[in-house]
């Protein structure tokens, strides 16, 4: 399931797999820290043991957070096919675009650029040590409750999202 707004790949996903299986829309009601959001998604269900045992080789495993090995970090990942790799984990587990961000010397909000990942620290390493490969940035990895997170910004950012992105027809 993606947010409803991109409806639209989970219906290209469904296709890519040549499967009959409809695609639904879902509303949720959650609450994140205590604040309440509803959150609406599309959703097509897959039932295929060859496919979870792919993904599984590879981290993809149902609740992953905070069992993500080091085995499972790209290290046989081909490198035209990296900048695949990690666009698919910072298009479910990052972010890429503008943002708002405090100031450290004042409380003014500024927009910047940023490219970034929340993940299990081997997962967060492994991406910033792509990341580190492409651009100079001093970006450094944070904790972020039980998980980190790794977010670069502005013009790093920016050159980032160019590799991730350029030429890219399903993200």
């Amino acid at each position: 399931s993606l947010k409803h707004s991109d409806r639209a790949l989970v219906e290209a996903f469904r296709s890519a797999l040549e499967i009959g299986n409809e695609v639904h829309d879902l509303t949720t009601d959650k609450v994140f820290q205590g604040y309440p959001f509803r959150y609406k998604a599309a959703r097509v269900s897959v039932n295929s043991c060859m496919l979870a045992e792919a993904l599984a080789r590879f981290g993809i495993i149902p609740a992953k957070t905070g069992r993500t090995r080091p085995a499972l970090v790209p290290g046989e990942v081909p490198s035209d096919l990296e900048s695949h790799y990690w666009r698919g984990w910072v298009d479910t587990d990052g972010w890429v675009g503008p943002k708002l961000s405090a100031s450290s010397s004042s409380a003014a909000k500024r927009r910047q650029f940023k490219v970034g990942l929340t993940g299990d620290r081997p997962v967060v390493e492994a991406f910033r040590d792509y990341c580190m490969r492409h651009t100079p940035t001093e970006a450094t990895i944070r904790p972020n409750h039980n998980i980190w997170s790794y977010s670069v910004t502005d013009s790093y950012a920016m050159k980032l999202a160019a590799v991730l992105y350029d030429g890219a027809t399903v993200y």
